[in-house]
């Protein structure tokens, strides 16, 4: 298919990645909306992958 969705997937590790840091400073809504956002856009990688 191409890069594109190699580079999705890694934005959803990054997501989900930064998530987690703002979680651990204390920042609970910008966190929680990072990990969901990068749960969504890694499994939609992957299923472009396909």
């Amino acid at each position: 298919m191409g890069t594109l969705p190699n580079w999705l997937a890694v934005a959803g590790a990054v997501l989900v990645l930064a998530g987690l840091v703002a979680l651990v400073k204390q920042r609970p809504a910008l966190g929680s909306g990072l990990v969901v956002a990068g749960l969504v856009v890694g499994p939609a990688a992957i299923v472009v992958l396909r």
